[in-house]
Order: C-alpha cells, then structure tokens, then sequence
C-alpha cells in the first residue's frame, strides 16, 4: 500500500509539472536545391531571415520575430507568457547556410539555449521531498511555478554596464542543430517554426514535457 501511495503521489507531481509547463507557453501543448547565393527575389535572404528571427527572440521583440513565421506554422510565439520570455534571453546560434529550391527554402543553424532539462531537472530536486507532505496539488504548482520564473530571471539578469565581462548563466546550456523550413508567401520568405526549431530555440522544452508526460 506504501508503494501504491508513493507512485500516486510521483504522478501528481509529474501532473502539476505538465500543469505548469503547459502554463508557460502556449504552444507546448500543440501535436507535435540551389545555392544560397543565386539571385534573391524575395526579400532578405532564408539564413540573413532566420539569424534576425533568433536576434528579435534573443532581444524579447516576440511580435516581431511573429512577424516573420508563416502562419501555416504549428508554432506561434506570442503566446509566450511575459514572466517566462528570459528562456529566450540566453539563444545563440551558429553554422548558418540556408539551401534555395525555388519558392522553397531551409536553413541549417546551430543553435544554443539554456538546458530546460537541466533547470527542471534542478528545480525537481529541490521540491520532490514536498511531495510526500500533505502539500496540495495547487500549493506545488505555485512553488513550482515560482522556482521556475526566479531560475529564469537569474539566467537572463542583464550584465551590468560596469562589468567587463558578460554575465554566465547558472544553468548549463544545450546545443542543437536544426534545419529550418521557409516559404514564400506574399513574395517574402516566412519561417515555419516546427517542433524540432521549437525545441531547439527553447533548450529542450518540448522534449522534456514528452519525457513528464511518459509520467503523468
């Protein structure tokens, strides 16, 4: 009966987790050949499009970098809660060469975040014990969500202007190379944000809440 009670208590937390992270941002939840160099006839080139969507991201300017997503994308990033958008704060990139086919398009880019599993993974340890503690379901999702948004906010503290060095994050970082999909719609090319990009530009977010789920 112990380990009946323990194992229901470990997937209410993985629930609450799913709950928070669902919170976060809205798209977590969705299911989820030429050179670059020939004349370019729809606005600035795929690879110059995508390394100004990872700018705008990098910047917190969420609406524009919108702007520039094809809205066939099963991805949109206005959704972004404002107590949240310091996961983007930390995205670099790298390695960018995009790939023309006619009104078709991809890009590979190298791209580097914050490890979301890492800060999960940190976040989980520091909590897990309060799940065999007559604590409700509501009171861990508040802690949870708390943790997360202070997580967020320490990694993404601006550096000050007197320091010669750029602040470092406290959470380690993961790298993932993507190829990014575009097309042209209106004579300009759009970005489709599909789940691998959505993954990498969030530091492995979708992949985590695939893992929390096998839980819940």
């Amino acid at each position: 009966m112990k380990n009946t009670t323990s194992w229901k208590k470990i997937k209410m937390f993985f629930a609450v987790l799913l709950f928070v992270l669902f919170g976060m941002i809205g798209f977590v939840g969705f299911a989820i050949v030429s050179s670059c160099a020939a004349e370019n006839i729809y606005g600035p080139p795929p690879d110059e499009l995508v390394a100004t969507f990872l700018d705008y991201l990098q910047a917190g300017e969420y609406l524009a970098a919108d702007s520039l997503v094809s809205a066939e994308s099963p991805v949109s990033l206005h959704d972004v809660e404002e107590e949240y958008r310091g996961i983007f704060h930390n995205l670099s990139y790298s390695d960018i060469t995009a790939t023309i086919n006619g009104s078709q398009a991809t890009v590979a880019v190298t791209i580097t975040n914050l490890d979301f599993a890492m800060l999960m993974d940190n976040i989980m340890n520091e909590v897990f014990h309060l799940i065999f503690t007559e604590i409700t379901s509501e009171e861990l999702t508040e802690i949870i969500n708390n943790r997360l948004i202070e997580k967020l906010s320490a990694d993404s503290a601006e550096t000050p202007e007197t320091s010669a060095t750029p602040a470092t994050p406290t959470t380690p970082t993961i790298e993932k190379s993507v190829t990014v999909n575009l097309t042209v719609i209106e004579n300009y090319w759009h970005i489709i944000v599909d789940e691998p990009f959505a993954d990498a530009i969030t530091g492995g977010l979708l992949s985590f809440v695939a893992y929390a789920q096998g839980f819940s």
